[in-house]
């Protein structure tokens, strides 16, 4: 099934330079690069960034510490 999208034009313009610079042929692929590339299908790993210490910092306030 197609279907329309409304986009500013300035987007358009945005959508229209990437789909050549990543040289694909349809905005559809472009589109499914971008969600593929945007969406986690899982969490696991997404704080891997950080070390302990920061997971860990201000896990429980002051006040509930015995």
């Amino acid at each position: 099934m197609v279907t329309t999208i409304q986009l500013e034009e300035e987007t358009a313009e945005q959508l229209k330079k990437l789909k050549e610079s990543m040289k694909m042929k349809t905005y559809d692929e472009v589109v499914k690069h971008l969600v593929k590339k945007n969406v986690r299908k899982s969490m696991f790993g997404a704080l891997s960034h950080l070390d302990r210490d920061e997971l860990l910092r201000d896990l429980r306030d002051k006040h509930d510490r015995f």
